[in-house]
């Protein structure tokens, strides 16, 4: 799976978005709109959005007056969904989600578990101490080069 924070400070649509994992999103401020097969989806602060892999939507974010537009997503690994649905029969659906589902105002344990399993995934540092170096390395050794070069055309 992947974790993602999205702030947008202008709105924007998405035409045909896709994604090969399901997902399920938190609008945190501002306004998401999906729009696929004919019918409209809106979820406001505090709602989420479950959308399932493989479903072509135009999916729009729109500011709030006060800012950006702020969401979070986790993003499940169809194989994990698949183990888990084996392991807990009865508690899996018959049939796969095909469209997007509204959770208005979910439920406080629903909101603590997608905001630990964010923070989890987010833990990481996303790039190692190491690449930091290198990038450092290479930016002044860059500058070197140039140096190098202009004092060579230079004389």
């Amino acid at each position: 799976g992947a974790t993602a924070r999205v702030v947008q400070g202008v709105s924007q649509e998405f035409r045909r978005f896709a994604s090969a994992m399901p997902s399920l999103i938190a609008v945190r401020e501002g306004i998401k709109t999906l729009r696929y097969g004919g019918a409209i989806l809106e979820a406001h602060p505090g709602d989420m959005v479950v959308f399932p892999a493989h479903l072509a939507a135009d999916v729009g974010n729109r500011v709030a007056r006060s800012g950006p537009y702020v969401g979070e997503l986790l993003a499940f690994d169809p194989d994990f969904l698949l183990a888990h649905a084996a392991a807990h029969p009865a508690a899996t659906p018959r049939q796969p989600l095909r469209q997007p589902a509204l959770l208005a105002r979910p439920s406080e344990g629903l909101a603590q578990a997608f905001r630990a399993a964010a923070d989890a995934l987010i833990a990481d540092p996303p790039l190692p101490t190491s690449t930091g170096t290198s990038a450092r390395r290479f930016t002044a050794s860059r500058r070197a080069c140039s140096a190098s070069a202009s004092a060579s055309i230079d004389s």
